[in-house]
């Protein structure tokens, strides 16, 4: 799929020991030609063994839906790369005579223009309390394991050790403040959520904490959810995504990931949520690492296709008299 409205990259490589040039082509609005103004997207001589990408400009005024990218590779009897540009229909001017293409190759690819998603629900936790374990906006904050914690040592803040889920943690406002850059940068300065682990005892050795959105109502399709995690070095963290549609409490959730390790990098995690297209839910994360340090969550986002059912269409469009 490709995004409406936005710079997209195209890449090609070349593997022959002579110079070519290439062609692309792409039919923004699906009428079966490349003959319209701005679609060809690309013509370049390729020296030999070489490769290259352009950022093709989708406009907002393409057709959605299923379309064709051409992509022509040519060169002239020759093998000067000199002669062009080609047409999509591969004929090139040699010598300043129109003439059919001599050598090359042709092929034409499916590519599905969308609409930009439509932003339903994100957070980034910039605009709550320092170090808050509670009244975090909507978000509800479940401690499972009821464990204390461990804390980042020599340095002080509040809620440190206290047993808690998540917190709202700033590495510029611990005492003294964490040094720039540290392992507990957020992936959006200056603030993420962060699910410290529990310290083992009474029998508990992981975490059992939950971070529970407020309720969203979800699209039509393309309903999806994305947010970034990482872990602090040599401590790899554990976590579950799981969607209620019935309330806040850990049993009504429903898991719709695997169990997922974490790297000390921010790696944005991305959930389909469909299944449960038009309606509304509580999106949980379910921290359940056992006795490593800390989750960091940042920029929680949930989107929609902007694309409308028929249905959708005909409610928005037209009254219908009498």
């Amino acid at each position: 799929n490709i995004v409406k409205g936005n710079a997209t990259p195209l890449t090609v490589n070349y593997n022959m020991n002579s110079t070519h040039r290439v062609a692309a082509f792409i039919d923004f609005n699906s009428d079966n030609d490349f003959n319209d103004v701005n679609e060809k997207v690309l013509d370049v001589a390729f020296p030999s063994n070489t490769g290259t990408t352009v950022n093709v400009n989708i406009p907002n005024t393409a057709t959605v839906g299923e379309t064709r990218l051409r992509v022509i590779l040519y060169e002239d009897d020759m093998y000067t790369g000199t002669n062009g540009p080609a047409t999509p229909c591969t004929n090139v001017t040699i010598n300043g005579t129109p003439d059919i293409l001599a050598v090359g190759e042709t092929e034409d690819y499916r590519i599905n223009l969308t609409e930009a998603p439509v932003t339903i629900f994100e957070d980034n936790f910039d605009s709550y309390t320092n170090f808050a374990v509670a009244g975090v906006g909507q978000w509800t904050l479940t401690d499972v394991d009821l464990r204390p914690t461990y804390n980042v040592g020599g340095y002080t803040y509040p809620n440190s050790n206290s047993a808690k889920a998540f917190m709202v943690f700033n590495p510029t406002a611990t005492t003294p403040a964490l040094p720039s850059p540290s392992n507990f940068d957020a992936f959006s300065a200056p603030k993420s959520m962060a699910c410290f682990a529990a310290v083992p005892g009474a029998g508990i050795t992981a975490n059992n904490d939950w971070l529970i959105s407020q309720s969203i109502a979800l699209g039509l399709n393309g309903n999806t959810l994305t947010f970034y995690a990482k872990s602090i070095d040599g401590f790899p963290e554990k976590f579950k995504v799981g969607v209620s549609i019935n309330g806040i409490q850990p049993v009504n959730f429903t898991f719709i990931s695997p169990i997922v390790t974490t790297t000390s990098n921010w790696v944005q995690y991305s959930y389909n949520l469909d299944a449960y297209a038009n309606q509304n839910v509580r999106i949980g994360i379910n921290c359940i690492s056992d006795d490593q340090y800390a989750l960091l969550i940042d920029n929680f986002k949930v989107t929609k296709s902007s694309n409308l059912s028929t249905d959708s269409f005909n409610q928005d469009q037209f009254s219908i008299y009498p």
